[in-house]
């Protein structure tokens, strides 16, 4: 599957192919779309964090709905969604 292509889950929520990488901080990469303006932008994901978590746009400050999960192996999974 393509790192750029945009998925939509069960919910309708966005959803992009992790492009992994690892950075000095271990930190998870992933281009995210923001559900306001359609902006793609860099999200990094401490390799901690799971659940959901509420996030502004960089670009136009909109807040964001993000849930963060990992597989049993570590992938990680985003889904944004606009929050409410």
């Amino acid at each position: 599957m393509d790192d750029d292509e945009l998925i939509l889950d069960d919910e309708g929520r966005r959803v992009r192919s992790p492009r992994r990488r690892r950075r000095d901080d271990a930190s998870d990469e992933v281009d995210v779309t923001c559900p306001w303006c359609f902006e793609t932008m860099p999200l990094y994901v401490d390799p901690s964090s799971h659940g959901e978590l509420v996030q502004d746009c960089d670009v136009c400050c909109h807040p964001w709905a993000i849930t963060v999960s990992r597989s049993p192996e570590g992938a990680l999974e985003v889904w944004i969604d606009r929050a409410q």
